[in-house]
């Protein structure tokens, strides 16, 4: 149960972290609503350094296209996932423990089409919920609120969803669209309450 409570604890902080900032999530979900196609994986996937507009947020691709700075992740869907997902809340954190209140709440996707025993792509940007950009080594950590469950605010055991790998990403300004790894998903357990 300890190993979920870091997702309790930073949750509630991210729901803190909405409210307080209603003007940015609703530009944030116009960028990332639509999961990234299986298609997009034969585009080539490695950047210049180089920006041609000497900006410090986009690299080209080896077709001379721009690339945001956005993290791309495929999330493993268990073949017994049974929830209908409502919102996939993105978290940051700079040690590999993850514990504790996250560093930074990132992108939000509303309604993600998550199926069971389907992989799930998607692209979230490199910034904060303010729209800061991240810059350093970070850890990703996510959670998918369920049909009956938290509803984006405090996630319900054995309705609700985790996910994180303990790779350290490096992000920042230039770095294109940086590979966040694979993750699974993994229902949170239901506590025993009859213990003493």
């Amino acid at each position: 149960m300890k190993r979920y409570r870091w997702m309790m604890t930073f949750v509630m902080i991210w729901i803190f972290a909405v409210a307080c900032d209603d003007s940015s999530s609703e530009q944030d979900s116009e960028t990332a609503d639509t999961p990234m196609d299986s298609s997009s994986e034969e585009n080539d996937s490695e950047t210049d350094s180089e920006t041609d507009s000497g900006t410090a947020t986009d690299t080209e691709d080896d077709s001379g296209s721009e690339v945001a700075d956005t993290i791309i992740v495929k999330l493993n869907v268990p073949a017994d996932f049974d929830g209908n997902p409502e919102l996939l809340a993105a978290m940051f954190f700079t040690s590999s423990a993850m514990e504790g209140m996250p560093n930074a709440f990132g992108q939000a996707v509303s309604g993600p089409g998550i199926v069971a025993g389907q992989p799930f792509e998607f692209e979230i940007p490199q910034t904060d919920l303010s729209g800061n950009t991240l810059a350093g080594t970070y850890y990703l950590a996510l959670t998918l609120y369920c049909e009956g469950g938290g509803g984006g605010q405090f996630p319900v055991e054995g309705v609700d969803w985790v996910a994180g790998n303990g790779e350290g990403l490096v992000l920042g300004p230039g770095t294109g669209a940086v590979d966040g790894g694979e993750m699974t998903l993994m229902k949170i357990p239901e506590s025993n309450t009859d213990a003493p």
